[in-house]
């Protein structure tokens, strides 16, 4: 192997025969080879067998053939390379093909990998990829298993809003739990920046007439409302250019919601929506495009002597335990008003697009606040049928996780008619005083749009946000499938799969690679890693398997299973992918994972990154894999 340019690049940093644990790790830190210092240490202490915490040259070559030498490349790279040293442009197109599944890849496609990834000087001379380039190219974001594509926005997004998926958080202010926890500006500049598109802001009276944003009724600290707009503002269009919906849970008494909508003018200004864009007669949602660098505010439409025309659920009340019947219309304790046959005056409940609103006189504070809310108008739900026959296209319906999960368990079809047409807010019960999520791939099942998690919940369920919504270069707006904005859909998640054209994937664990654990007590402890992949779709997609333990090897674990799956709807299915520690008592931890939408997975030999319980990556602790469907 060519390995003289690796002895001329060293040389300056041998002083005296020797080199240090410190300078090695430089060294290769300069080579951008990913390791994790860890298991560096370990194999430096290894090589030089002393100590001094000193190797020689020989040692430091030693080192770099074990990091960059690895099995499972030299395999790969000896069965294409004609003489075992190099790579033609002619070889690394064969093996683009054959391995990695990329039909359309050509002579050029060859020739740019191998002058981004080869850093021999004879191979770079005559345009070959030696084994260096090679192990270089594979580790790297090019051969990831998250496609290239979805890594930049390529849906079409001209379409009306309620035909996306969007990036939803609930309570956003808060750090933790809902009783005591701490309400932070960083919380909304965190979501933000991770691409998510609608926030949670719960206004209550604060004092000096200056409204406040905190969880009603709890001891969780308290922000200005004039403050969560400065950040929202800062940070709004910073990771994606589309639309933010602010979802207003409004609490405060009249004169307040004045100041509110003064701040609302003069902190967002031009980024606010304050009328709207659509010709007259038309009456259609306008596109994310049409959008761009705007924002929405999502409230009630308030009147000077009722709360509002069409009041929205609030958030605190749950769904009674019985599944309602006839298209669950509302229960008993929730009645219907008896109209008033002296006064004539028409219910609320049935004010709707067949119904014209009574004139009724606005206080100009009222007035203002509510013509700032334009297309995304807060009603409350009564049921599929009531919606279908008065709910207007700029009204959005909010349900708590109880209801919703009935209404997609029992009403699949109608759920999905409805999310085809009208925005839909999942929001968790209240009885979630931790902070904990629920299960939101159930929603996206049946096309609801905002599925609001609690971003400050590190778990499985903010896993598969993540994961969903990487896509579509992590914009926070997902396309739905056609046949969830299809208005003659009659899709049914439980049923209508089984029409579908299945898919079968076919996932090949390999190898890991310095696998580390992200806690203090488990620092530098030789792991007993697993992997296990899951689907998260429909319910017939539902699925979970798991390789053998390798016992006492976190450096590189070599499993060579292969798992298989059918996939009835690959385009609701996320797979996760979670490397975990068998501990004693066959006690698991998770040391990494990484979810995907199947949509976005690249087939051939790939990297998997992986990521910790907060998101961040986790440097060089990857699995290799190979990927076929």
């Amino acid at each position: 192997m060519d390995t003289e340019w690796f002895i001329e690049l060293i040389r300056p940093t041998v002083r005296g025969g020797s080199v240090s644990l410190e300078k090695a790790w430089e060294v290769l830190q300069s080579l951008n080879i990913p390791i994790s210092y860890i298991h560096f240490e370990t194999i430096f202490k290894g090589v030089e067998q002393t100590s001094t915490l000193h190797t020689n040259r020989k040692g430091l070559k030693e080192i770099y053939y074990t990091l960059v030498y690895r099995k499972e490349f030299t395999d790969i790279f000896l069965r294409y390379s004609k003489d075992g040293q190099y790579l033609s442009t002619e070889d690394l197109l064969r093996f683009l093909i054959r391995e990695q599944l990329e039909e359309r890849a050509t002579m050029d496609t060859a020739s740019a990998l191998i002058r981004e990834h080869q850093i021999t000087r004879p191979g770079m001379k005559k345009g070959y990829m030696s084994m260096e380039g090679f192990a270089r190219m594979m580790t790297s974001p090019d051969m990831y298993i998250f496609k290239k594509r979805d890594k930049k926005v390529n849906q079409n997004m001209n379409l009306p809003l309620c035909h996306y998926f969007i990036s939803s958080s609930h309570n956003t202010y808060l750090s933790s739990d809902q009783l005591v926890g701490k309400s932070e500006l960083t919380a909304y500049a965190s979501a933000l920046l991770g691409g998510c598109r609608c926030v949670e802001i719960d206004c209550w009276d604060g004092p000096n007439n200056e409204p406040i944003v905190t969880h009603g009724g709890t001891l969780t600290s308290k922000l200005l409302f004039k403050d969560v707009l400065e950040i929202i503002k800062t940070c709004a269009f910073a990771k994606s250019p589309y639309p933010i919906i602010l979802s207003v849970e409004n609490h405060c008494n009249p004169s307040q919601k004045d100041v509110m909508a003064v701040h609302l003018k003069n902190i967002l200004g031009d980024m606010l929506v304050t009328q709207p864009l659509r010709k007259d007669g038309e009456y259609v949602l306008p596109s994310p495009e049409q959008l761009k660098h705007k924002i929405l505010i999502k409230d009630k439409i308030y009147y000077k002597n009722t709360a509002t025309s069409t009041s929205e659920e609030s958030e605190e009340e749950d769904d009674p335990d019985s599944c309602p019947i006839n298209s669950f219309t509302t229960p008993r304790k929730r009645r219907r008003p008896k109209e008033n046959v002296r006064t004539h005056k028409t219910p609320k409940w049935k004010l709707g697009r067949t119904s014209k609103v009574p004139k009724m006189e606005m206080s100009d504070e009222m007035l203002t606040l509510s013509t700032y809310v334009i297309y995304v108008k807060a009603t409350k739900f009564q049921s599929f049928d009531h919606s279908k026959n008065t709910q207007k296209f700029d009204q959005s319906t909010s349900l708590s996780e109880n209801k919703a999960r009935k209404l997609s368990e029992c009403s699949a079809a109608d759920f999905v008619a409805h999310t085809t047409r009208f925005f839909t807010r999942i929001y968790p019960k209240g009885t979630r005083v931790d902070s904990s999520n629920y299960n939101p791939q159930p929603f996206w099942n049946v096309g609801c749009q905002m599925v609001s998690l609690n971003f400050q919940t590190a778990g499985i369920s903010m896993d598969l946000e993540r994961g969903k919504f990487r896509s579509n270069g992590g914009c926070g707006y997902i396309l739905k499938p056609e046949f969830l904005r299809n208005l003659k859909s009659k899709f049914d998640p439980h049923t209508s799969v089984k029409n579908f054209r299945p898919a079968v994937l076919t996932i090949q664990i390999l190898r890991g690679n310095q696998l580390v654990l992200n806690t203090e007590t488990a620092k530098g402890l030789t792991l007993d890693p697993y992997v296990t992949v899951e689907i998260h779709g429909v319910p017939l997609d539902e699925a979970k398997q798991q390789t053998k333990v390798k016992k006492r090897n976190s450096f590189n674990p070599e499993w060579n299973q292969t798992l298989a799956f059918t996939i009835q709807c690959p385009e609701l299915a996320l797979v996760r992918f979670c490397v975990e520690n068998q501990k004693a008592m066959s006690v698991s931890e998770i040391i990494g994972q990484n979810t995907l939408s199947m949509t976005s997975m690249s087939r051939g030999f790939r990297q998997v990154p992986l990521y910790k319980k907060n998101g961040d990556i986790l440097r060089s602790s990857t699995l290799f894999v190979h990927v076929n469907f």
